[in-house]
């Protein structure tokens, strides 16, 4: 349906190399993925790619989940392209102001910010907007207003909280909502899962390891399977375990 292809004999293939080859050369964003804006491992790695999974850890309170919505900003803003993003932790009014807040800061020069107190600026990453000074004005005048201005044409970013009547979210949940909202919004390009720790195994385990090796496991079929094997670039965030490193 997609044209991927998903067997075939390698020594066969002469012409398709070919042609891909030359498709490759004459196109300038053949080979890039998702890039984060983080310059160093976006000239490193070339962006998270199609059929790519790939796994952010960190201890709680490690900016997982700021960076992974940083991310998806800079592709909506920056690269005109959409994404999901599942939130297992946290409630949807959190992420979406944690990330409307970022997005504030975004749209100051680094002049207007030089000028800003560490207060000022802590102020404007909590939320806790002075309604006398010009902070509320800029953001309900700029940031809100730009962000839903058409012409900016701007990706978009689904933000997908976990079913409160559910007691379980395993890939097959995360598979069908995914590939629901892609058949919606073909600019899909990516699919940030925050975080793995909190998915289900579609099997049960006693190990915890056993579970979260599934888990990882089917969020690398979903990269190469998604939409009948076209590929998305998969993010898993997951949350490493302080007393695991101090017994290590």
């Amino acid at each position: 349906v997609t044209g991927q292809r998903l067997s075939g004999d390698v020594t066969a293939d002469g012409v398709d190399m070919r042609d891909e080859y030359d498709r490759v050369e004459s196109d300038p964003l053949a080979g890039i993925g998702q890039f984060t804006g983080i310059q160093q491992m976006d000239v490193a790695i070339k962006g998270a790619k199609r059929g790519e999974l790939w796994t952010h850890a960190a201890f709680t309170g490690g900016m997982k989940s700021t960076l992974a919505l940083n991310w998806l900003y800079n592709q909506a803003v920056y690269y005109r392209h959409s994404s999901i993003f599942f939130s297992l932790e946290m409630p949807y009014p959190q992420v979406r102001n944690q990330r409307i807040r970022d997005g504030e800061l975004d749209h100051y020069t680094d002049e207007e910010l030089g000028r800003m107190s560490e207060d000022q600026k802590s102020k404007l990453i909590k939320g806790r907007i002075n309604p006398e000074r010009p902070e509320k004005r800029f953001y309900f005048e700029h940031v809100i207003p730009d962000l839903g201005d058409a012409a900016n044409d701007y990706g978009s970013i689904h933000v997908e909280v976990h079913d409160p009547d559910k007691t379980d979210f395993n890939i097959n949940d995360l598979k069908s909502k995914s590939e629901l909202l892609h058949s919606k919004d073909p600019a899909i390009t990516t699919v940030i899962v925050d975080h793995a720790g909190l998915m289900t195994s579609r099997n049960r385990h006693t190990s915890t390891t056993e579970r979260l090796n599934e888990v990882l496991r089917d969020l690398k079929r979903l990269s190469m399977s998604f939409n009948k094997g076209a590929g998305i670039a998969v993010v898993a965030l997951f949350q490493i375990s302080r007393e695991g490193f101090k017994a290590a």
